[in-house]
């Protein structure tokens, strides 16, 4: 069974039940609130197979998308889950890492702010999936320079 995340309406990632679970059992012993936790550990608990941002507290969706970007990726790269694919594994983690930034939550730095992507942050060479143009298109972002 695959599962999906869903960060914003038109905005979100999916991925095979394994990846899935264990995106979200990286986040349950890191998270503060821990409602949240629990909500994650139902979701795994119960093989229900999607999480969404909004059914959560703004605190919450925000240090979810803090734990991800800080360490989600090294995090697969050290104990990835079971499998022989760990390159692709370690690539679909980070798709989901820049879809944060496409579906419009904060970034480390406002240096990122791209004309081209109004109210959205953009990391240079990085591609998500935005729904929100069509459906699966695969964006990647260009490279940065000093003329916009």
């Amino acid at each position: 069974m695959a599962g999906l995340i869903v960060l914003n309406p038109g905005i979100d990632w999916t991925a095979t039940g394994g990846l899935f679970d264990w995106t979200l059992e990286f986040l349950i012993p890191r998270l503060a609130d821990r409602q949240a936790a629990d909500h994650l550990q139902e979701i795994v608990d119960n093989n229900l197979g999607s999480l969404w941002l909004d059914n959560l507290p703004a605190a919450a969706r925000r240090e979810i998308v803090r734990h991800w970007r800080d360490g989600l990726v090294t995090a697969g790269e050290r104990q990835p889950p079971k499998t022989e694919h760990k390159v692709d594994v370690i690539r679909h983690l980070r798709e989901l890492v820049d879809a944060t930034s496409s579906a419009g939550f904060p970034g480390p730095s406002d240096e990122q702010q791209r004309p081209d992507h109004p109210g959205r942050r953009c990391t240079a060479g990085r591609s998500f999936r935005d729904h929100r143009r069509t459906p699966l298109r695969l964006v990647t972002c260009p490279e940065r320079s000093g003329a916009h």
